[in-house]
């Protein structure tokens, strides 16, 4: 999966979170869900527009703002070539679209 950050991973946005494993390690929870904080985790932080590659099975979470507004961030996935379309979409999408003309015209919208 691939997360392109719009807004800094920081203190005021919010940090990533993430339990480091080895590839070939089990992909169930490591501690108990909404356990804060995490033993192991590991504090990723950057700039704005910062790109974050991880593999399907790693646990990840971002901590609380603490200002007001918004975490922007868009998601999406790399997959085999070859596969079928996928059938997950998210419905807010197009609404998204319609209400920020901005956003609209980076997605190629008229």
């Amino acid at each position: 999966g691939c997360t392109l950050y719009t807004t800094p991973l920081d203190d005021a946005f919010g940090t990533l979170l993430v339990h480091p494993r080895r590839a070939d390690s089990p992909t169930a929870p490591p501690f108990e869900p909404g356990r804060v904080p995490w033993p192991s985790a590991k504090e990723v932080r950057a700039p704005a527009g910062s790109v974050v590659l991880l593999d399907q099975g790693t646990w990840h979470a971002a901590t609380p703002m603490r200002r007001a507004g918004h975490r922007y961030f868009f998601a999406f996935f790399v997959r085999r070539a070859g596969l079928g379309p996928t059938k997950r979409r998210d419905e807010h999408t197009a609404q998204a679209l319609t209400d920020h003309p901005a956003l609209a015209r980076a997605y190629g919208a008229p």
